[in-house]
């Protein structure tokens, strides 16, 4: 209850401030700050009495922090220019080193997230120079192949110092989540540790409300009604669906890691050959397994139908849905125009979108429709919730630099990493980042609490996404590759069969590379090509 009540406070203090910058009064930005040390203060004095041992035996220790979507903001105090402030990390990194006052914890603000692609340049840089984050968002396992990340699985085993009666750090996860890509890689070791999950679903459909009312249309919920409600858009001269991100990047770029393959597509049509590919029968496909199911040939496109069939439905979405040149078009003034029917996002959108005073329409928001038996035989019948998610990935998982670990001191510095993971997975600490967050993400623990931006998004069904990943390649190199190969058909740039022959070789090549590079024993594995 203390802690809550300090999160009130903050707010508080947080919109005051705004409003007093917006009318132009002088609100000095030392209030806040002297508000984030007093909550600070409160939080540490809780571990400060815990004796909790010392870090480097109190002798000073640096570490460099990048938290991706929750770093805090340069401004504690909001202001027109940055109406949006986000302090609570802010507030318990102080905390955090009032209760070792020997770290010091240093934000990394030039880390570039913006892709895989540029955070691969970025971090292969900055490692070169020693310059490079100790603690970084990195995508999980995607450059699990460069050995560059701490693997947790020792650590999880032990109890969480910051948590009183824990007696491992594991306990504190649902089992599903580390089975996820971002979490674990193909070895099954631990290279990320994830601290919320996604809103429910990583992403979601926006939609007009005022055309779907003039329409008679109900907002689609599986793959058959997609294509039908969007045909009716186009009938009707609308934007039928604008996809996510700029132009000529996130899904506008067809390759094989767009958000069908993640999360409406790939999960349901992998979790139909579960028979042969849960090698271990426990209904969760880990990484390990997905490697052994791609190495024993579950994945290739020219000799597997259903294979072809996952990709075609991808290929269906790009060519029925969305209009000519939605690589580069303007959605963004067409959504607040009220010309566009439906706008896929991350659900990390949800909250501005409640707050956004330009539109003129009502809009609602639903979980990314999934393939149907209607649609193909490939697949079992999906499974709905009656109300709320299923099973929501983790979207905020952060991965310890084990170079940029060596360069900066050693065994210290992974002791100070470690436990300051560890500090922002208490329950109380993570639910302020989440309540912060205003609807972006959830907690996982069991003390967590919904943010009540989601209170009507969460009153609907959801679909049951298997835990069954989809395998876009293994490598970063393989994966591109690969992708070319997606967009190229997709473009009626090869035939059916060019792509499927084309894929496979570079494929093939990906898991031989990947399997090399990890040093993994394919014992007791049937190679498939």
């Amino acid at each position: 209850m203390k802690t809550k009540r300090l999160i009130a406070v903050l707010l508080i203090a947080a919109i005051g401030c705004g409003l007093c910058t917006a009318c132009g009064s002088s609100q000095p930005a030392n209030d806040a700050a002297s508000e984030i040390d007093r909550a600070a203060q409160e939080i540490a004095q809780k571990y400060i009495s815990m004796n909790l041992e010392t870090i480097n035996n109190g002798e000073p220790v640096t570490i460099r922090v990048h938290l991706g979507a929750i770093m805090p903001t340069l401004s504690s105090v909001a202001t027109p220019e940055q109406p949006d402030v986000f302090n609570s990390t802010e507030i318990l990194r102080k905390a955090f080193q009032m209760i070792y006052p020997n770290v010091t914890v240093e934000w990394a603000r030039t880390v570039d997230t913006s892709d895989s692609d540029s955070l691969l340049q970025y971090l292969t840089t900055q490692l070169s120079s020693k310059t490079a984050p100790d603690i970084v968002f990195a995508f999980g396992s995607s450059f699990a192949d460069r050995n560059w990340f701490y693997d947790f699985n020792g650590t999880l085993s032990e109890p969480n110092i910051f948590i009183e009666g824990n007696t491992a750090w594991r306990d504190q996860f649902p089992k599903y989540l580390f089975a996820h890509w971002s979490v674990s890689d193909a070895r099954d070791q631990v290279v990320g540790i994830p601290l919320s999950c996604s809103a429910g679903t990583s992403t979601g459909l926006f939609y007009n409300k005022q055309i779907f009312s003039q329409l008679n249309l109900e907002p689609p919920r599986d793959w058959s009604s997609l294509m039908a409600v969007t045909q009716t858009l186009k009938e009707n001269g609308y934007v039928a669906f604008a996809p996510w991100g700029g132009p000529g990047s996130g899904n506008r770029k067809p390759s094989t890691q767009v958000w069908d393959v993640q999360m409406s597509l790939g999960p349901f049509y992998a979790e139909f050959m579960k028979d042969d590919i849960d090698y271990n029968h426990d209904g969760i496909h880990s990484q390990a397994e997905k490697l052994r199911a791609a190495y024993e040939g579950y994945y290739f496109a020219e000799s597997n139908p259903n294979v072809m069939d996952m990709w075609r439905q991808v290929k269906r979405k790009y060519t029925q849905c969305m209009e000519t040149g939605y690589e580069n078009t303007d959605y963004e003034s067409k959504w607040l125009l009220g010309k566009v029917g439906i706008l896929e996002d991350g659900l990390w959108r949800y909250p501005e979108e409640l707050s956004n005073t330009e539109r003129q329409y009502d809009f609602g928001v639903v979980p990314p429709p999934v393939i149907d038996t209607a649609t193909t035989s490939y697949i079992n019948e999906p499974e709905y919730t009656e109300k709320g998610p299923y099973r929501p990935a983790p979207t905020e998982t952060y991965s310890i630099l084990m170079p940029s670990v060596e360069a900066h001191g050693g065994a210290p510095v992974l002791d100070a990493c470690v436990k300051f993971l560890q500090f922002l997975m208490v329950p109380d600490n993570n639910n302020m980042i989440v309540l912060e967050q205003k609807g972006k993400s959830i907690g996982f623990l069991k003390e967590s609490v919904i943010p009540q931006e989601l209170s009507e998004y969460f009153n609907q069904s959801f679909p049951k996404v298997p835990s069954f990943d989809w395998p876009g390649g293994f490598t970063s190199s393989g994966s591109e590759k690969m992708s070319i190969m997606v967009e190229m058909w997709v473009k009626d740039q090869m035939t059916d069969e060019e792509f499927a022959r084309k894929f496979d070789e570079e494929f093939k090549k990906d898991i031989d590379d990947y399997i090399e590079s990890l040093e993994i024993d394919t014992t007791g594995w049937v190679k498939g090509y």
